[in-house]
């Protein structure tokens, strides 16, 4: 007997929704800010980092992104944070991605 797992479509949730420490979430929201910087590794690789602010019409918080993540991240684009996971840093909820996490700009989706 062959066991296939059923495909669920995602639920989505507002940003007042996020909790501390939450992970697996999935979230659609506008990019407000962003800011991209290169570091160069002990190895000679370039790492690119997108640190900034997104929000939708209940709230806004700020994310860092690593790698490949930081493509779709321009100011006023609508993006979906898919399998995500918030942190507290500073007493401040930041929105991360892990490896099996992914970012992709939603042009059929609006903020208000």
């Amino acid at each position: 007997m062959e066991y296939t797992a059923k495909l669920s479509k995602p639920t989505f949730i507002k940003v007042n929704e996020l909790r501390p420490a939450k992970h697996c979430y999935n979230i659609y929201c506008k990019v407000v800010e962003v800011s991209v910087t290169e570091k160069t590794l002990q190895r000679g690789e370039t790492l690119q980092i997108a640190e900034g602010l997104v929000g939708d019409e209940t709230g806004v918080v700020r994310f860092r992104l690593v790698g490949e993540h930081c493509a779709n991240l321009k100011k006023d684009n609508v993006v979906a944070f898919r399998n995500g996971k918030s942190m507290v840093i500073d007493e401040h909820v930041l929105l991360q991605m892990d490896r099996f996490g992914k970012v992709t700009e939603e042009k059929n989706v609006t903020i208000g």
